[in-house]
């Protein structure tokens, strides 16, 4: 039996996302074989101060990108993290808690100061377990990611592992496997090419005083069907309901919905902000994105990664949304078939197995 630590924040989605789905890797590769276990330090530790730092952050990322743009740029500059020798007591201890009663064969941090903290309790000891990093950003990667060495850095494609390169990250430690997305995605069909039908995801995220204008704007498309998710917005929800309803219900509103996966598959664009879990699970379903925000820091990578690969649009206002859509379908739709058939080139939908059979087998010949 082989035990498995694996350690996250919620500090973005992308991070939780990608444990999720590790986790459900191994345990529907090898069952019996494994015990996997998920720990949020920070939550565990700090409760109510660790969601009030959360919910901050979130707001200085969706509503003070400026802000948070300045901060980005510090950390990935700052050698205050790398100089860092004393993290806080509270973690330190609940972290030496959790070794010492699991004993973990492999540690996965999916958040990028836990190979500090590693460090820290260990004393720069030789590690007794195999330890490795899941960045879950591209190309625009936070130095904080690899200052600390790890057995291996996982990394979504081969742009950011050459990056890491550059940076001095030895390259026998690169591994380029992809986002750890959902099973769900390696199981199901592709979407058929649009016909007379056009099929679009509305991901509503922080720029939502808008939404509503710019699915007035995508109403005026003849045959263009709409999916909308909510998320927890129920008024913002109500108002899109009163407004499908008088153009034939070619909406569907959902609030938050866990079938991320099969929408991207079964929608023909996707349109929202450039998140991690969000443009990885968008290009593991080789669904061509619409990006109406991108966050500074981690974000403007993950957009630059579909730009680079012409596999999406940028456009923020609702008249360059409807642009957009018009150009994808225009044509019997053969802008889409050229940004599905280049985003098909990043896909990786087993991700999350390729990256469990890897590290299987290195626990095994260990």
């Amino acid at each position: 039996m082989k035990r498995i630590l694996i350690l996250t924040a919620a500090f973005g989605e992308g991070h939780n996302a990608a444990a999720r789905n590790l986790q459900a890797a191994f345990e529907h590769l090898y069952p019996n074989q494994v015990q996997v276990i998920v720990h949020d330090l920070f939550a565990n530790c700090y409760g109510f101060l660790n969601d009030a730092t959360r919910n901050a952050y979130l707001s200085i990322v969706n509503y003070l990108p400026q802000v948070w743009d300045v901060l980005y740029y510090w950390l990935d500059r700052s050698a205050t993290l790398q100089n860092f020798t004393a993290s806080p007591g509270i973690m330190r201890s609940a972290f030496k808690k959790i070794l010492n009663a699991f004993q973990p064969d492999l540690i996965i941090s999916v958040y990028p100061t836990y190979p500090i903290l590693l460090r820290d309790c260990l004393n720069s000891k030789p590690l007794p377990f195999l330890n490795v990093a899941i960045v879950t950003d591209s190309i625009t990667v936070n130095s904080i990611w690899h200052r600390t060495p790890c057995d291996y850095f996982f990394v979504p494609n081969s742009l950011t592992a050459d990056l890491l390169q550059r940076r001095g990250v030895k390259i026998e430690s690169l591994q380029a496997l992809g986002f750890p997305v959902s099973l769900v995605f390696s199981q199901l069909q592709n979407l058929e090419p649009p016909s007379e039908k056009k099929r679009l995801l509305f991901m509503i995220n922080s720029r939502h005083r808008q939404a509503l204008q710019v699915v007035q704007k995508l109403l005026q498309h003849d045959h263009l069907e709409m999916t909308i998710t909510c998320g927890k917005h129920s008024s913002l929800r109500k108002s899109f309901q009163k407004l499908c309803e008088r153009h034939d219900n070619r909406c569907q509103i959902l609030g938050w919905t866990p079938e991320i996966p099969r929408l991207l598959r079964t929608h023909h664009v996707v349109l929202s902000k450039a998140g991690g879990a969000t443009t990885q699970e968008a290009i593991a379903a080789q669904c061509p994105m619409i990006v109406n925000q991108v966050v500074p820091g981690q974000e403007e990578g993950n957009f630059e990664l579909l730009r680079r690969y012409d596999a999406g649009y940028f456009a923020a206002q609702p008249e360059t949304i409807s642009q957009c859509v018009n150009e994808i379908f225009a044509n019997r739709a053969q802008r889409w078939q050229e940004l599905r058939q280049n985003i098909s080139r990043l896909s990786r939908p087993r991700a999350s197995l390729d990256i469990a059979e890897f590290l299987w087998e290195k626990l095994q010949s260990r």
